[in-house]
């Protein structure tokens, strides 16, 4: 499409004025191709409208009766809204019947949108746009309150589990140093009690001299001999000893 003018036409619907054109031939069975027809170009008013800013732009074919394939091509230019792209369509599909009734082919042109549909392929089918979901329904304040909601339920979130993160940081650092510094200033210490001083006391009380042994055995005699152990002779005495 091309259009020039000598005032603003960015951003404006506009249906007039606009033309129309037709095929010379007639449908075969015509209430069965307006029937499918109709659906063809109701289905692809929406893909078109809800193309983006650089394309509003829509191509579709389907086999009719008698298994004859309809191709149809719908577009808007693209600085038009979805709503009015829709609009403009719709309008432009209604003015068939008063133009192209029972045809095999047809067009219409208006200053903002145009559509086409004949029984060949008239368009290259390589610059196919593929369809978009429409727009959702919800306004941009919901939408805008929504996300601005979620964004402060993460912010408070994160406020609240970071700092509980770091307390308990904190706390395992503090365990492991105190179990390292205990663990290096133990030792094994050994109090003295009663008992080990009279171990001690009895331990020296069995030290005698070589020469105390010698008389109490009698010069070692053979007399006093009891007999042999892994150590040597075993004596007996013939008197005790006190300290």
């Amino acid at each position: 499409m091309l259009r020039y003018s000598n005032r603003s036409i960015f951003g404006l619907m506009e249906t007039a004025p606009g033309f129309s054109m037709f095929s010379p031939f007639n449908a075969t069975d015509v209430d069965n191709y307006n029937k499918v027809l109709g659906k063809l170009l109701y289905n692809l008013r929406t893909v078109a409208a809800t193309g983006d800013s650089m394309r509003k732009y829509g191509t579709a074919n389907v086999t009719g009766p008698n298994f004859q394939d309809i191709y149809s091509l719908m577009q808007c230019t693209p600085d038009l809204r979805y709503l009015d792209c829709n609009e403009c369509l719709e309008s432009a599909i209604a003015s068939l019947p008063s133009c192209c009734e029972n045809k095999i082919g047809g067009r219409v042109i208006r200053p903002s949108c145009n559509i086409r549909y004949e029984n060949y392929r008239f368009y290259d089918q390589l610059i196919n746009v593929e369809p978009k979901v429409p727009p959702p329904s919800t306004s941009p304040s919901t939408n805008h309150t929504s996300s601005k909601g979620k964004g402060h339920t993460s912010r408070r979130a994160m406020m609240i589990a970071i700092p509980v993160v770091i307390v308990i940081l904190v706390l395992c650092f503090i365990w492991i140093y105190l179990r390292l510094l205990a663990k290096k200033h133990t030792k094994t210490i050994k109090i003295p009690s009663e008992d080990d001083d009279d171990e001690i006391t009895t331990l020296e009380s069995l030290q005698l001299s070589f020469e105390t042994v010698r008389v109490a055995t009698n010069d070692f005699a053979d007399s006093n001999k009891l007999g042999e152990s892994g150590f040597g002779a075993v004596y007996k005495v013939d008197y005790l000893m006190e300290t």
